[in-house]
């Protein structure tokens, strides 16, 4: 297996919070992401065996944004 990527990563140049909906609680803020994923960074554990709905917000000072969240199972 390759050690390289194959999307390139995009760094996101505003505060964009990801928030675990139901409870609605801050997980972390969007570092970078590419067509595939998102790198998410933050404080709050998520448990990697549980289905959860992620809410983010997208900053209306990203001109080419046209939705102003994003609800995403995960």
């Amino acid at each position: 297996m390759s050690d390289k990527r194959k999307e390139e990563r995009k760094s996101l140049m505003a505060f964009t919070p990801v928030y675990g909906l139901h409870p609605k609680t801050l997980l972390g803020y969007v570092e970078d992401l590419t067509i595939h994923g998102a790198m998410v960074i933050g404080e709050t554990p998520v448990d990697t065996d549980k289905h959860i709905t992620l809410l983010i917000e997208i900053p209306s000072a990203l001109p080419e944004s046209t939705a102003p969240r994003l609800l995403i199972p995960a």
